[in-house]
């Protein structure tokens, strides 16, 4: 995750204990089904950021492997375990391989196969610093991208180690073969802040990735900002500045990619209201705001970490429950009608029992993944039920109906946290 005295994300001060976590199954292997539309399904990763669990089900909701791969199992080909810090790419994947991205401090990428579930390769990006990786994008199947969070105070041991940079890798080769700066995209800002690039995505005939400007004591922040990127050369294009929005994690491409959806939850420690916005950006080279909807308009949390696009018109996105400053609310999951403007509650999550009998914690939900051409989207939802996944069909009017809960993995018992199509 990102340092946890970087106040961007207060999972460590929440999470749930470990404690009955049972020991790890063998590897229940991969899945055979075929890709279709919108591709096989979904990649779900489980963890008590101490443990992880990989599964993948099904858009019909059936379970198609319940443990691919575990932090405790070693049938798989892993060299390096998984720690519980493992998330998956903003991008959907695309092939026979799905990639983890082990973030703080293994700093590791493992490559996945589908089908037999077995380990291909890892790759450590680390380069001589903790480099806290936080996403993936794949341009080719000779080019990749990893944006680094972390900054090495000390550079110049060993090559690509400056850090604050996106992390050019060879997937076929699985091999680092370059970096790009991001530091100029801080440009106007003082030496203090510096990019913190987080998550990334790709439209079309551009990528885009989202920089936090945290500066470098984690005390503040700059306003974010959206880099666009030639996915093909590296070349920054433009760097555009999101004024008065902070802590831009959530990143959506439209069903017909001619959009952005970005989520900007503010700086968390304490809260920021003001600072929290659900955006919407045309995806070109120069990205121009089409909307902007402050947190305050769907309640008085903070925005979390995930968007996605139910349909063409609707728009799923998520809220933050309890934090220290004594708001108290469920963490939940809105849907926004584009056309009208209106919004509902969809889901609220259950209560986390390290919180206690009286208080709420964030963090509950996690991410949103949605198949808009397939009508359906879900959910992660680590407290409710033991920790699910929620299925909602999208109806012919592009309103979700009643969600329908899934039991992704019980043996080993981790709540669902992250998803991805593949």
């Amino acid at each position: 995750m990102v340092k946890a005295s970087a106040r961007l994300c207060l999972v460590i001060a929440f999470a749930a204990c470990a404690c009955g976590v049972n020991a790890p199954p063998g590897s229940t292997g991969g899945t055979t089904v075929s890709a279709g539309q919108c591709g096989r399904g979904l990649v779900v990763v489980s963890s008590d950021y101490v443990t992880t669990n990989v599964s993948f089900i099904g858009f019909g909701g059936e379970v198609l492997s319940a443990s691919v791969v575990s932090s405790g199992t070693t049938s798989t080909g892993l060299s390096a375990p998984l720690s519980g810090d493992v998330v998956l790419p903003t991008t959907p994947a695309q092939g026979d391989r799905i990639v983890l991205i082990d973030r703080y401090p293994a700093a590791v990428l493992t490559w996945v196969d589908v089908t037999s579930g077995s380990v291909a390769a890892q790759l450590d990006v680390r380069t001589g610093f903790f480099a806290n990786p936080q996403d993936y994008l794949e341009a080719s199947p000779s080019r990749a991208y990893v944006p680094r969070y972390g900054s090495n105070p000390s550079p110049g041991t060993v090559a690509f180690d400056e850090g604050n940079d996106l992390l050019v890798v060879d997937p076929a080769a699985k091999a680092i073969q370059d970096r790009i700066d991001l530091k100029p995209a801080m440009a106007g800002e003082v030496a203090s802040y510096l990019p913190s690039a987080g998550r990334a995505l790709h439209a079309g005939r551009y990528a885009y990735v989202a920089l936090d400007g945290y500066s470098v004591d984690f005390n503040g922040a700059a306003n974010a900002r959206i880099v666009t990127l030639d996915p093909q050369s590296g070349r920054i294009l433009r760097v555009t500045l999101l004024d008065g929005a902070f802590n831009c994690r959530g990143l959506a491409l439209s069903p017909d990619g001619k959009e952005i959806a970005l989520s900007c939850s503010g700086l968390l420690s304490p809260p920021h209201l003001d600072q929290s916005w659900l955006m919407f950006m045309t995806a070109e080279e120069a990205p121009l705001e089409i909307a902007r909807h402050p947190a305050s308009a769907f309640g008085a949390q903070p925005l979390g970490f995930s968007v996605g696009y139910a349909s063409a018109t609707t728009v799923l996105l998520t809220s933050f429950g309890t934090f220290p400053d004594g708001s108290s609310g469920d963490d939940e999951v809105i849907e926004l009608d584009r056309t009208t403007g209106t919004h509902r509650v969809v889901l609220r999550s259950a209560r986390s029992p390290s919180c206690g009998q009286s208080e709420l914690c964030p963090f509950s939900i996690g991410d949103v993944a949605c198949a808009a051409a397939c009508g359906v989207c879900f959910v992660a939802d680590a407290v409710s039920s033991g920790g699910v996944v929620h299925r909602f069909a999208v109806g012919p009017d592009g309103h979700l109906t009643e969600p329908t809960p899934i039991v992704v993995e019980r043996e080993i018992g981790l709540p669902p946290r992250y998803l991805q199509l593949f």
